[in-house]
């Protein structure tokens, strides 16, 4: 079972703009209708994240880029459930071991 991520209940908390309003932003800004600047105070988002946005469209807003692909993530966990209904435990270490060598054997980076 995955670790759950909890917040630190003394970090900052940031306000998540607007989709529709960071959509509208974004566009004036391509369009070259008003600067990162004048967005910000328009809209009230940060200018910071409306030059990420406009910059890079493609980033998600949470996570990383993956090595493995769900398919197979998921062969990897049947395999393990496999190894718990026979009774052999696998732990943390072996299954580094197992998804490292999954990896090189595909010719991809961990």
């Amino acid at each position: 079972m995955p670790k759950v991520y909890k917040p630190d209940p003394r970090g900052k908390r940031y306000q998540k703009p607007n989709k529709s309003d960071l959509a509208n932003a974004v566009a004036a800004v391509k369009l070259k209708k008003m600067s990162y600047r004048e967005a910000e105070s328009v809209y009230g988002i940060n200018y910071s994240v409306i030059y990420r946005h406009v910059k890079n469209p493609e980033i998600k807003t949470q996570g990383g880029q993956t090595s493995l692909s769900k398919e197979e993530e998921n062969l990897i966990v049947s395999g393990i459930l496999f190894c718990a209904k026979w009774g052999y435990p696998i732990g943390r270490f072996d299954l580094r071991l197992l998804v490292n060598g999954y990896l090189e054997r595909r010719g991809k980076k961990g």
